[in-house]
């Protein structure tokens, strides 16, 4: 069979921390389908620290040698998950030159959503995060994402095309009630064999109420966003 490198890459708001719950919790059934989910000793206090951060690649990591031997070692397919690469990778930066010889094929794995449901769901989350005091029209005018983000997709579909990768892309915003049958699907396992998590909710967002009550800390106390996401 085909060894892969299957990278899922977000992009945010695309139940990526669903994704990676459901993927570290079901290490033993993929392995058992030749599949890896390897993670080092910093992804794992990262997850142990914050559900919400469950990736088991940071692009630092990538430049480890230590990280090269644990993913490119063996014969299986492995997967990696990382919402943050989407970025450097939308910037054309080929981040797996140094890995690519080791498989018969890397495949970038793309969640995106619909623009006007990403645009809410991503005002939500700056305002849960602290970096973010004001209403959704002041984030909208201030924050021109329906272009810079549909820019960052096409910049993932520049590159795939550029050094030969597959890109594999599904939209969020169709399959929220189904993630686990669709990730199942894409790694061509049968349907039901991935234990669901316990939590159908990883990171969810926040209600009326608590949005109000963030955004009066957010401006008490002032911006405090933290990049180090999943």
């Amino acid at each position: 069979p085909q060894r892969t490198l299957l990278v899922h890459i977000g992009h945010p708001k695309t139940g990526t921390s669903y994704i990676q719950a459901l993927l570290a919790a079901n290490k033993p059934q993929l392995q058992q389908c030749g599949i890896r989910f390897p993670d080092t000793d910093y992804t794992l206090k990262v997850r142990n620290r914050d559900p919400g951060r469950g990736g088991n690649c940071r692009a630092h990591l990538l430049e480890d040698n230590a990280y090269h031997r644990l993913v490119t070692s063996g014969s299986d397919t492995v997967i990696l998950s990382a919402e943050r690469l989407f970025f450097p990778l939308s910037e054309g930066r080929d981040l797996f030159a140094g890995y690519s010889p080791s498989f018969d094929a890397v495949r970038l794995l793309l969640f995106i959503r619909d623009p006007l449901d990403f645009v809410a769901s991503w005002y939500t989350q700056r305002v849960k995060r602290g970096d973010f005091d004001g209403g959704f029209d002041e984030f909208v005018t201030a924050n021109d994402y329906f272009t810079t983000h549909l820019d960052r997709v096409e910049g993932i579909v520049d590159l795939c095309a550029r050094v030969g990768y597959d890109l594999c892309v599904r939209n969020y915003s169709k399959l929220t009630a189904s993630l686990d049958d669709t990730i199942e699907d894409i790694l061509g396992i049968p349907r039901g064999t991935l234990d669901r998590p316990a939590a159908q909710k990883v990171n969810r967002g926040l209600t009326r109420a608590e949005r109000y009550l963030q955004q009066r800390l957010n401006h008490h106390l002032g911006p405090c966003f933290d990049l180090d996401t999943g």
